[in-house]
């Protein structure tokens, strides 16, 4: 069996330290965006912003919770429980989800992710029409989703704390909204979920829908091979937060993403040394293998 050391060893030791400087910019970049939209006076424009802005945040908040950005484990963890807060939703239902049932069981039976739409993306059951059609409208309210799975938890387990905190979201960032344009705000607020939902759908859904799936091998082929790496340009790394390059991040989560372009050389000779497929794909054929799937086209 691989050991991740095998390939520790042919990366620069340099490239795992944290990148305070350029996270902290980018944090703050992310921050004024949606500080920018909460403030101008067009609804049109300002709806806009706060989806980037808040895209942004939900990056920087992900690279912080994995100390990407800063060595302390404490100053990682308030700061992204900040992020995850300014998003509206829960800490915990986010750190169960995403880092315990997630990451350490990719595309494996105990992944709750890769067992949507009744299993069409484990060969459970075949795509057609109608859940081609189920996915992308349901691309469309992935945000919500989030949202009503948060407070549910909440509920569920009596986290006052986390209660309140998600209030404060809407204290924060629509209630000065609503004040500002009275019943125009909700179109805004719609429209927010709308485009917020369909940003992370696409960042989402080429990480790893569409690759092998596996009952529970998880060592460092099964990561790379159950994972989707997508082509660089500058745009693709915007609109993707450095999720582009998901083969590397799930192979070091603490890496920052500032630093993989130059860790993916290392692991793709890796890969091509022990012989193990790494996928490398446009954004295009990464969807159009998505599509086929959801399809039922072979």
């Amino acid at each position: 069996m691989l050991e991740k050391n095998s390939l520790n060893y042919t990366i620069n030791p340099k490239l795992f330290e944290p990148t305070p400087f350029i996270g902290t910019i980018d944090t703050l970049i992310s921050i004024s965006i949606l500080i920018l939209g909460l403030s101008i006076g067009n609804p049109i424009i300002a709806t806009l912003l706060i989806v980037i802005g808040s895209v942004r945040i939900m990056f920087n908040t992900h690279d912080i919770s994995h100390c990407q950005y800063y060595k302390s484990k404490k100053l990682s963890k308030i700061l992204s429980n900040i992020g995850v807060y300014l998003l509206g939703c829960s800490v915990m239902w986010w750190d169960l989800n995403h880092n315990k049932k997630h990451h350490p069981f990719v595309n494996t039976r105990k992944d709750f992710d890769i067992h949507l739409l009744d299993g069409v993306f484990t060969g459970k059951s075949k795509g057609n029409t109608k859940v081609y059609i189920k996915f992308w409208v349901g691309a469309l309210a992935l945000y919500s989703y989030f949202i009503l799975e948060s407070i549910k938890f909440t509920i569920k387990h009596r986290i006052i704390t986390e209660g309140v905190a998600m209030a404060l979201y809407y204290v924060i960032i629509w209630l000065p909204l609503i004040l500002k344009y009275t019943y125009v705000a909700i179109p805004m607020f719609i429209g927010f979920h709308i485009l917020m939902s369909l940003w992370m759908s696409i960042v989402f859904a080429t990480n790893h829908l569409g690759m092998p799936y596996k009952d529970k091998t998880n060592n460092i082929k099964h990561q790379i091979e159950v994972s989707r790496s997508l082509q660089y340009n500058i745009f693709v790394n915007w609109v993707f937060g450095g999720l582009n390059f998901h083969i590397e991040h799930h192979l070091f989560p603490t890496l920052s993403r500032f630093n993989m372009k130059e860790v993916q050389l290392d692991v793709k000779h890796f890969c091509k040394i022990n012989a193990i497929h790494y996928q490398e794909d446009s954004v295009y054929s990464a969807f159009s293998s998505i599509n086929k799937i959801l399809r039922g086209i072979k």
